[in-house]
């Protein structure tokens, strides 16, 4: 495994797809790991989001709103101690 190579959009399909097949948890974990691929999330920042964290308007493009992780962005790292990912339709 080299660690300086990233994960292609086919080997996330076929990774999420892996993942929503592992029952009971595969379904919901899909969300976890489509959200780090998609929207470049760490995992202290995914397992942090909930529902009101996303602003996903009509048409264009949405938001998450990672106001959590660990450690903390914080003030010294943020105007607001949050960071704002622009999603599109992919992110699942």
């Amino acid at each position: 495994m080299d660690k300086r190579v990233v994960v292609n959009p086919a080997q996330a399909r076929n990774l999420l797809e892996a993942v929503r097949a592992q029952k009971p948890s595969g379904p919901r974990l899909v969300a976890f790991f489509a959200v780090m691929y998609y929207a470049g999330l760490r995992p202290e920042e995914a397992v942090n989001l909930f529902k009101r964290n996303l602003l996903i308007p009509d048409e264009g493009w949405g938001e998450l709103i990672v106001e959590e992780a660990s450690p903390a962005p914080g003030a010294a790292w943020s105007n607001s101690g949050q960071r704002r990912v622009v999603v599109d339709s992919r992110t699942e």
